[in-house]
């Protein structure tokens, strides 16, 4: 029996699938200590998609918002590397090229793969169908980042002043990485809301969602679980007259929830606050404390220090930057460690240029969202962007191979391109 070239490429993405959105990666390094195992097979799965789609399905790659992303990476590579090659100086001995050309090559076969895989489905499905192919992996591995500290899935990290204390991690090694997914989860959550049609029980996971991000104790993650709430009521009020009665019921029901919670968390505060470890009592008063406007050492967790010294370099060349590697561990400094903030390692290693590129795609691909005439997908595309500028972009300089951003990026160019 000879199996379908379409159903060679959705056996492989599922799998892919599988261990991008369960982090089977991540677990390994938790539990074993061994470092990405199933990167080969992900490369492999990758190729295979991309064979097949490319050469036997016939799927196009050159559209527009495929070529843009490919043309970035590309030239961040090549612009990058020449400022290596020409000064050297500021790249830390410890810094792999290797890798980083390796990582970065793989971003963009993933974004291809999942480009492909989701347009091999959209030949066959409604567009909605992007939420319910992903929901069953976020809705697993949501939930273990939620309970994470119940059944012993949670980090004691330390450093410095920003001690940690106990923070869920669920299948992540990194609670930082743990809330950015919960605020992921939260995106397609909320999504489903809308597309589903049956919803009730959509109501408790969102708030599982939720409550992942506030267990990371990631200041990033928890302060935008907030602001992705005020983007659903946004989206959801411009096309309130498309959703339907009973979606917009639900979406009613669940604004109320949250308004009498935040309430009672801001009436209880001190309460809740005394019940925490002390770890966990410092990072929520430095999250009250940045939504004052205080930016300090303590309240950035050492990034701010970062920043600066980051800035200084990027002075010296705005235009070609100080080469592939030079953000991702400071050869000087008092902090040698990576900058952690993906806006200023584009900048300070390949220059303005290729800064620029990279915001104008993804503002442009949120502003598609704004206008998306579904009002779930449209969430969908503004939550991604959102959560990736900001929670991922924002507090880390892996997030160009961050490989569930790479996923969820290579779907939305599908559905952006298979939309008119």
């Amino acid at each position: 029996m000879k199996i379908k070239y379409t159903t060679i490429i959705k056996l492989c993405l599922v799998a892919l699938s599988t261990i991008i959105f369960c982090n089977l990666n991540g677990l390994s390094t938790l539990f074993f200590g061994i470092t990405a195992p199933f990167s080969p097979l992900m490369l492999l799965l990758s190729l295979i998609i991309i064979y097949t789609g490319w050469f036997k399905e016939k799927i196009k790659i050159n559209k527009w918002w495929v070529i843009t992303i490919i043309v970035f990476y590309i030239m961040y590579m090549y612009i990058a590397f020449g400022s290596y090659l020409w000064d050297s100086s500021q790249v830390h001995s410890g810094t792999s090229l290797t890798s980083l050309f390796r990582s970065y090559i793989s971003s963009i076969l993933i974004i291809l793969a999942y480009y492909i895989g989701a347009t091999v489905y959209l030949k066959e499905r409604d567009l909605n169908f992007i939420i319910k192919y992903i929901f069953p992996f976020f809705l697993f591995t949501s939930v273990f980042v939620a309970i994470g500290p119940f059944i012993g899935l949670q980090s004691s990290f330390n450093y410095g002043i920003d001690f940690s204390g106990e923070r869920s991690t669920g299948f992540f090694a990194n609670p930082n990485e743990a809330g950015a997914f919960a605020n992921l989860s939260l995106v397609v959550f909320l999504a489903a809301l809308i597309v589903f049609k049956r919803k009730l029980w959509i109501l408790p996971l969102i708030g599982i969602a939720i409550f992942g991000a506030i267990t990371s104790f990631s200041k990033a993650a928890f302060l935008l679980s907030l602001f992705l709430i005020f983007i659903f009521l946004f989206k959801t009020v411009i096309s309130f007259r498309s959703n339907g009665l009973k979606t917009n019921v639900f979406i009613f029901t669940f604004l109320t929830l949250i308004f009498f919670s935040v309430q009672y968390a801001i009436f209880n505060f001190e309460g809740i606050v005394s019940n925490l470890t002390g770890g966990q009592e410092k990072r929520v008063i430095a999250t009250y404390e940045l939504l004052q406007g205080k930016i300090t050492k303590e309240t950035t967790s050492d990034r701010d220090v970062l920043f600066k010294y980051g800035w200084r370099l990027i002075k010296r060349k705005p235009l070609i930057g100080n080469g592939l590697g030079s953000f991702h561990r400071f050869k000087g400094g008092k902090m040698q460690f990576g900058v952690h903030n993906t806006f200023l390692m584009i900048f300070g290693e390949a220059g303005i240029f290729i800064l620029l590129l990279f915001i104008f795609y993804f503002i442009y691909m949120g502003f598609q969202g704004l206008i998306y005439p579904n009002a779930g997908l449209g969430f969908f595309i503004m939550g991604f962007v959102t959560v990736y500028l900001i929670n991922i972009c924002g507090t880390s300089h892996n997030a160009l191979d961050d490989r569930t951003s790479n996923a969820i990026l290579g779907m939305i160019i599908a559905l952006l391109t298979k939309s008119k």
